[in-house]
């Protein structure tokens, strides 16, 4: 189909304390990349852990904006979520999402 075939493949990396252990001054200076391999992982993954923290606030800012917040006062005239549909495509095409009219008496 015009793609590489990727197969999957098993990369086993040495032991941090194999590699420590050994005296050797290839393996010594392998070791060192390692290390300095693994604290940029982390700080990759810090990295982004950040963006996304942004681009969540960022979405939540866009929705607030579009969204209307409403309060309801006692008397008022409200719909209530009926549970029984919670799980997607419980109910039906013309079943209703929300039971009756009910008026607000108190609030708990």
């Amino acid at each position: 189909y015009g793609v590489e075939a990727q197969l999957p493949v098993t990369v086993e990396l040495p032991a941090l304390h194999l590699m420590k252990a050994i005296e050797d001054t290839s393996f010594n200076n392998s070791f060192d990349k390692r290390i300095m391999y693994l604290h940029k992982l982390n700080e990759d993954r810090l990295e982004v852990a950040d963006r996304i923290f942004a681009y969540q606030q960022k979405v939540k800012v866009l929705f607030d904006k579009k969204s209307r917040f409403r309060d309801f006062k006692i008397g008022d005239i409200v719909l209530l979520w009926d549970k029984r549909h919670e799980p997607r495509g419980s109910h039906g095409k013309f079943d209703s999402l929300w039971l009756g009219h009910f008026k607000i008496r108190n609030f708990a």
